[in-house]
């Protein structure tokens, strides 16, 4: 697939985190305060004789944590329990929509540190990589660099950068050995989450301190010199419980690590990670979370080399205070404010500032024994400030950018019969610039059980989503290539691209029919198969002849269709799973414009495997093919089919409280990928086939 996951070794970000680099007002926090104290005012009032609901359930729940919850969650005590596809937690095979969970125990496995690269073993996802660090990574296609048609989450919170919604995953400040599990939701949710989620959701749930106490102290090296690093301290007093996280991340540019080269490339990296997350017991029934993330990145720049002498440096802080409460009648809910700030010097696009603010809550209760009501809503600002931009490379003329958002959502599911559940989802959203001030996403889902056992459902559902025009599309100008004069006139440029202020939000519409069976004891089978259609899609209008300025326009239409199935076998010892996607699509044009995207892969396959074998040792194998990616024909080119295949091996040391793994990534690659952007993207060859070794001790 081009660039392996990487580690290192360093102490030198262990003290002076940069906490104290933040330069933006959070007066929100005090408001959110204030409104958690009120909340929790009369807590000494509230009888502990019950323990409270966990915002972040486990992976997997045995029957005595699942008591307190629904009897539908009772009956598959043995399954994973996700919260991403209606907002609370439901058994992974009884959801309104399907969903891959990735827990910690794959991710430690692996060996891998990327979390694109983590995703490969998730049906239907589709990850496009340009260079070393830029990736495109959709559900079910139409992705790219810069789109954003799939919502990324950490812990709930929308982890998109800012004013464009990309997926940018080498800044966001979290370590792998901190993941808990990825919750990856395919189809639209935008019931659920709003704008963006239109296409899915990727949502990265971290570990609460409790589940990992004690010291970890991590890194991996590989053979071209990358290297990653992990220091972690969680410990517990009292009501008191915190997880401190410092990482460094290192590699090489592709021309250093890719041996007999005969290209020039920029595409390395080096980014300081701090993760801290403290949780205070108020009762047994109500506790108060408060964390920050925050990396430093250096990199270089992107594509077509346009500043090959410069880095660029991009921070990123991402702060929340969270307070959770299991009421009295059974209901729980929660009130948090959480922001991302960003401070991009990017030598490839723009120089700006940028403050995201939102502020949210949800109540979910049991309105009688079959029935379940969640409510919520949230208040969000963004700010962009872009005005120490290169004018000739990207420039928001009116800047800078105040804009506001809000939505309000309803989930009520309902159990009609023992067999049959229904589940209807709504969700209204108002955003201040857009040309469509208010729109909105529904899905509605039957549930029907074949057997008393409910080892056997079928799904059936139809989901409305949209995606608002990100504010880079609205007002983004940028102007390249500057022609000579004469016999041009004096600042001319070849492409000058100009934003649309009068975009309308893309919108989707989704068929859905889906199977989950436990087989056997063991052997578990998942089929989901949909229908979507596009409208409104955003791309980049081709200028007459004899112009050089493209527009944004939203006048195309696409649609998609095909399915997922998967085979699991899980046993003590033994994990295996096989899987095929089909993701088909087809676009109609309305003239010469593009849609920002690639297309799914259509032919997808992947397979995993884990066994435990005697005295402590472990193999991990992961393998993956994606056929041709298609591009749209007016933007570039497809990209080739690849063949992945990943091997790790891992040794317990339990008297040295450690353990050490050995593995090659991308076994099948000889080392002359060449990056899939080309010649869309300017891309370059890149590293193949990596062998890395990783040691860690927990104390």
């Amino acid at each position: 697939m081009g660039t392996k996951a990487s580690g290192s070794l360093s102490h030198s970000f262990l003290s002076n985190p940069p906490v104290r680099r933040i330069r933006y007002r959070m007066g929100w926090g005090s408001l959110v305060l204030i409104t958690m104290l009120c909340w929790a005012g009369d807590l000494d009032a509230a009888p502990a004789t019950t323990q409270p609901a966990s915002a972040d359930p486990a992976a997997t729940k045995s029957a005595e944590t699942l008591a307190g919850m629904s009897d539908e969650l009772m009956l598959f005590a043995d399954v994973p329990v996700v919260i991403s596809a209606s907002r609370t937690p439901q058994p992974v095979n009884w959801l309104a929509m399907p969903v891959s969970v990735i827990t910690d125990e794959d991710i430690h496995y692996s060996g891998l540190t990327s979390i694109p690269e983590i995703l490969l073993a998730v049906p239907g996802m589709d990850v496009t990589r340009a260079d070393r660090n830029y990736v495109g990574v959709g559900v079910r296609g139409f992705h790219d660099l810069s789109a954003n048609r799939t919502l990324s989450l950490i812990d709930g919170r929308d982890a998109g950068q800012t004013g464009t919604g990309q997926l940018d995953f080498g800044r966001w400040p979290i370590l792998v050995e901190d993941i808990k599990r990825i919750e990856v939701l395919r189809g639209p949710a935008g019931a659920m989450w709003g704008s963006n989620a239109m296409n899915g959701v990727i949502n990265v749930i971290m570990k609460e301190p409790e589940d990992c106490l004690g010291w970890l102290a991590s890194t991996t090296w590989n053979h071209y010199g990358d290297s990653y690093s992990h220091l972690r301290w969680a410990a517990k007093d009292g009501p008191w419980s915190w997880r401190v996280s410092l990482g460094y991340e290192g590699y090489e540019t592709s021309e250093d690590a890719v041996h007999d080269d005969n290209f020039t490339s920029f595409d390395f990296a080096r980014n300081f990670r701090f993760d801290g997350k403290a949780v205070y017991q108020v009762e047994p029934r109500t506790k108060l979370s408060f964390g920050l993330g925050a990396s430093h990145v250096e990199r270089g720049p992107y594509g077509a080399v346009l500043q090959p002498s410069q880095t660029s440096q991009l921070e990123t802080f991402r702060p929340f205070v969270r307070l959770d409460r299991k009421f009295d009648n059974g209901a729980t809910g929660y009130v948090q404010w959480s922001g991302q700030f960003e401070d991009a010097d990017d030598v490839t696009n723009s120089r700006y500032l940028s403050a995201r603010n939102d502020l949210e809550a949800q109540y979910s209760f049991h309105p009688s024994e079959k029935h379940q009501i969640t409510i919520g809503g949230n208040f969000r600002s963004e700010y962009v400030d872009d005005s120490g931009s290169i004018p000739q490379y990207s420039i928001f003329p009116d800047n800078p950018f105040l804009e506001f958002y809000s939505g309000a959502f309803l989930v009520d599911r309902w159990k009609v019969t023992d067999r049959l559940t229904l589940e209807g989802q709504i969700r209204v959203d108002y955003s201040s610039p857009m040309h469509d001030r208010f729109d909105w996403a529904g899905r509605g889902t039957a549930l029907y059980a074949l057997d008393e056992a409910k080892r056997h459902v079928l799904r059936a559902s139809i989901a409305r989503s949209f995606r608002s025009p990100a504010m880079d599309l609205r007002e983004f100008e940028s102007h390249r290539g500057l022609l000579p004069s004469p016999p041009f006139p004096p600042d001319s440029y070849a492409v000058n691209l100009a934003g649309n202020p009068d975009l309308r939000n893309e919108k989707s519409w989704s068929y859905e029919l889906g199977y989950t069976g436990q087989l056997t004891k063991k052997l578990s089978l998942r089929v989901d198969g949909y229908f979507q259609k596009y409208h409104h899609l955003i791309g980049v209008a081709w200028p007459a002849p004899g112009s050089f300025v493209y527009n944004m326009d939203d006048r195309n239409s696409a649609s998609a269709w095909g399915g997922e199935a998967e085979l699991a076998w899980k046993a003590k010892w033994l994990r295996l799973s096989a899987w095929y996607a089909y993701n088909a699509s087809s676009v109609e044009y309305k003239g010469r414009q593009d849609i920002r995207s690639y297309l799914p892969a259509p032919h997808k396959i992947g397979a995993t495997g884990r066994i435990s074998l005697p005295d402590d040792w472990t193999i991990n194998v992961l393998y993956r093919f994606t056929s041709v990616t298609p591009d749209n024909p007016i933007g570039g080119s497809d990209v080739n089919s690849t063949s992945r295949l990943d091997i790790a091996v891992t040794k317990a040391l339990p008297k040295l409280h450690s353990e050490l793994q050995i593995g090659v990534s991308d076994v099948l690659d000889d080392g002359w990928n060449l990056a899939p952007g080309v010649p869309r993207n300017g891309g370059n060859e890149l590293p193949g086939r990596t062998f890395f070794i990783r040691y860690q001790a927990r104390f």
